[in-house]
């Protein structure tokens, strides 16, 4: 028997006697292993398959020779090409002069407000603007007043009052049920103030006023009122009905990355210019042939 370079065996002898069913079964066997260990060329492009292993061996070879080759192409761009990159909502890259905007994506962020709870009172915001000389008093009731307090220790405040003196001359008084109030006063630095309650008691308004004391052009301006447990004054926030936020009864919107991101391309400014009278405008440089500088009607520029 000889054997085939890709291992097939076959008689080679004529003279020497044969068995023929021994012969065919030697030669069946080599035929079996030599395809076994035959390579199908295949195209590169094509995705593996489950039916034929020896093709996915080589695509995924390939696949990844070519992901290597890339990553290497892309090193080799970046070094070349400046690249700066930045996140957030309001983006201003610096230096783009020999770069290119290569992709800009909204990755859909989103953000929702929360709240402590801590405001005690449901006031509107609407501005308050008191003068001593035409309209110094106004009388305030909150959304969620009567409101009923348990004892304890409180401090109201007005985080944006403005003032025009920094005297003792504005107040508000906390009216309760039945006819008695608990006064407070503030002034542009004082802006709280912390009191008592030895027994459970009811608000039913907001009494504010303007000292009469004072001169005729003082003022008190404010539209935001906190009040919250304890001696200190808390950093104001909006009214969520006095517990944490978001709750069942007050919601806080999601905010999500939506609409139309806008890319705005600018140059450095090239020229430097000052103004020394109303019309006239004076540029630092010089102009050559081809060059033009166009101004405004009634504008005068002198090189």
């Amino acid at each position: 028997m000889a054997v085939t370079p890709k291992g097939i065996y076959y008689p080679s002898t004529p003279s020497a006697q044969a068995d023929l069913l021994t012969d065919l079964e030697d030669m069946a066997e080599s035929i079996d292993t030599a395809l076994d260990n035959v390579v199908i060329p295949v195209d590169s492009a094509l995705s593996p398959t489950s039916e034929n292993p020896v093709q996915n061996k080589v695509i995924t070879a390939n696949i990844e020779d070519l992901e290597a080759e890339n990553a290497e192409l892309k090193n080799i761009i970046d070094q070349i090409v400046p690249t700066t990159t930045q996140e957030g909502t309001d983006i201003t890259l610096q230096n783009t002069l020999d770069a290119k905007l290569k992709n800009l994506t909204p990755k859909g962020n989103t953000s929702q407000e929360t709240y402590n709870g801590d405001n005690l009172v449901n006031y509107d915001g609407t501005q308050i603007n008191l003068v001593k000389s035409t309209a110094r008093t106004i009388s305030i009731t909150p959304t969620n007043f009567p409101l009923t307090l348990p004892a304890g220790t409180y401090t109201i405040a007005l985080p944006d009052l403005v003032m025009t003196n920094n005297s003792y001359n504005f107040a508000i008084q906390l009216f309760i049920t039945g006819g008695t109030y608990i006064a407070t006063g503030y002034n542009n630095s004082v802006k709280s103030y912390t009191f008592t309650l030895s027994e459970e008691k009811t608000f039913t308004k907001l009494y504010c006023f303007v000292s009469n004391s004072d001169n005729d052009n003082a003022t008190a301006t404010f539209s935001k009122i906190m009040l919250n447990t304890g001696n200190t004054a808390k950093e104001w926030e909006k009214f969520v009905g006095g517990t944490a936020s978001p709750n069942p009864d007050f919601p806080q919107n999601v905010k999500v990355v939506t609409g139309n991101n806008n890319v705005v391309i600018s140059n450095k400014n090239l020229v430097t210019s000052t103004q020394r009278a109303s019309n006239i405008l004076y540029f630092n440089g010089t102009t050559s042939s081809g060059d033009f500088i166009f101004a405004p009607r009634n504008i005068r520029i002198i090189l």
